[in-house]
This record gives C-alpha cells, sequence and structure tokens, in this order.
C-alpha cells in the first residue's frame, strides 16, 4: 500500500510535490487596487487610535506563553531549593527535574520570540516579511493582524490545502482573534497528521516604488503521523535514549515534505513599517 502524504497535490492539476510553486505576485493588483491600499494605508498611519491599536495588537517582546514558562521554571527552581534547604528528597528532586525542563523549555521560546522581535526594528521589506512569517509560525496572531495592511484585512482567507484534506473552512482576517483561527488550520488541517513549516529564505525581487517591494519567500512544509509522535513520546518516556533514536528514525522515515515559494507584496507607511497587502500563507 502506498504512504500517504498529507503534501500530495490534486493528481489533475498541481505538480508534484517536490515543486517550487509560484503564486500571485503584484500582477494580480491592478493600478486602482494599489492607489486604494495607499489611501488606506496613509489614513491608517494618520490615526493615533489605529495606529495604538496596531501596537496592542502586537503585544510585549515575549509572548505571554514564554513568561508563564519563565515563571513556572524559577517557582521549580524555589521550589528544589527549599527542598535542599529542609533536606526534602523528594521536593528536592522533583523541583529540580520540572525546573531543568522547563527552563530549557522557556529557553526555547525566549529564543523564538527574539527571533520575531519588534515590528518597529524591521526596516527593510524583506526584515519585515521574514519577522511576519515567524511570528506566523509561532502563532502570534496579533503580530500577524498588525503587519496588514487596511485592505488585506478585510475579506476571507481559506484553510490551507494541505491533503489529505478533512475540513474545510474560510476565516475572517479583520482582528487577531480571526488570524489565529486560520493560524490554527495550518496545524489540523488533517486530524492524522502534524503539520509545520519553516522559513527557509527571504529575498526582494524587485521594488516598483520607493513605498512598494515585492518579496519572495520560501517555505518548507512537512507533516508527520499523529500515531507516530504518540508512539515517539511514549517509547521516549519507557526506554529513554533507545525511544529517542526510534524517534529519530521514524522521524525521516514517514516525514512528508514540499516546497512553496510565493510572492508578497509590501507596501511602507508613513510610520516607516512595511504592511502586506495580502494575508494568505501560501500566497
Amino acid at each position: 500500500m502506498m504512504k500517504e502524504n498529507p503534501y500530495a497535490p490534486p493528481v489533475t492539476s498541481a505538480p508534484p510535490p517536490d515543486t517550487v510553486i509560484e503564486n500571485r505576485g503584484p500582477a494580480s493588483f491592478d493600478q486602482l487596487e494599489l492607489d486604494e491600499a495607499r489611501r488606506r494605508l496613509k489614513a491608517h498611519c494618520a490615526d493615533p487610535a489605529a495606529l495604538a491599536e496596531d501596537r496592542a495588537a502586537e503585544g510585549m517582546l515575549l509572548r505571554p506563553v514564554t513568561i508563564v514558562m519563565l515563571l513556572l521554571s524559577a517557582l521549580s527552581g524555589g521550589a528544589a531549593l527549599v527542598g535542599i534547604l529542609q533536606r526534602s528528597v523528594v521536593l528536592k528532586w522533583s523541583g529540580l527535574i520540572v525546573g531543568v525542563l522547563l527552563f530549557f523549555v522557556s529557553l526555547a521560546l525566549v529564543i523564538l520570540d527574539l527571533r520575531v522581535g519588534r515590528r518597529r526594528s524591521a526596516t527593510d521589506p524583506v526584515g519585515a516579511l521574514r519577522r511576519w512569517f515567524r511570528a506566523a509560525k509561532t502563532g502570534h496572531a496579533g503580530y500577524l493582524f498588525a503587519g496588514l495592511a487596511p485592505t488585506a484585512r478585510e475579506g476571507t482567507v481559506d484553510a490551507p490545502q494541505l491533503d489529505p484534506r478533512v475540513m474545510v473552512e474560510t476565516h475572517q482576517k479583520d482582528s487577531p482573534r480571526s488570524l489565529k483561527a486560520y493560524l490554527k488550520s495550518w496545524a489540523r488541517s488533517n486530524k492524522r497528521y502534524v503539520h509545520w513549516f519553516q522559513v527557509k529564505k527571504v529575498e526582494l525581487v524587485d521594488q516598483p516604488a520607493p513605498d512598494l517591494a515585492r518579496v519572495r519567500v520560501r517555505l518548507d512544509l512537512a507533516a508527520w503521523p499523529q500515531w507516530a509522535n504518540i508512539l515517539s513520546v511514549v517509547l521516549f518516556l519507557l526506554v529513554r535514549l533507545i525511544g529517542l533514536i526510534v524517534a529519530v528514525v521514524l522521524y525521516y522515515a514517514l516525514r512528508k515534505t514540499r516546497t512553496l515559494e510565493a510572492e508578497k507584496l509590501l507596501m511602507r507607511g508613513d510610520d516607516g513599517l512595511w504592511y502586506l497587502l495580502d494575508a494568505d500563507l501560501r500566497r
């Protein structure tokens, strides 16, 4: 029996899984649409309330989940210290083990958040788009919403075509909450697979105007069977190193990948920040 590939495209129309797919670019926006986007963005940047809403949506440098994990790590370390002072073996070792695990999880989250950074630190369109996709990867919907031009926040966007697809959804783009639901569809478009993507390359294609830039991004999408994910965790808990080796072997043997290449159009506002004109991660 052939193995099911969650990124296998329909036989009738799409290219093979290892094909780089190019989607829409600036040609999809006519001059009237660009003029309207520019007019709306100018009005947006001139509205202090709108900019304050964007800053609130973007949030702090460290996400709440990162701060919570840091606090839990510190509490676990404190519990271990109390166990040492009170000569409690159970409290000492439980606090130490949990604290070390939470520390490394917290460290990974901090690194992810710092790699996204703040929108104002991205002064060029390539950096702005790279950070936008990094925010998408971490599920930071508020950052995504703040990085969309006013015209890009209108209308709807479909859930990704990650075959075999078991859900059909259409999402709004008018709030961080709606974008959060859209991002979740990337991870659960098929309950039998775990999905994720990597941002491999971001490069400037051209800049037809001082406030307009076309940027190409290359994404490596991957999927791994849910049963293999569960089995790997169970084996690691039971046999540690051997389970970890088995998990690595299963990962490379069962992983399905596909490469997408998309061109995004960005427009610079009067506030000096770059805004995307299209919210679809696939295009």
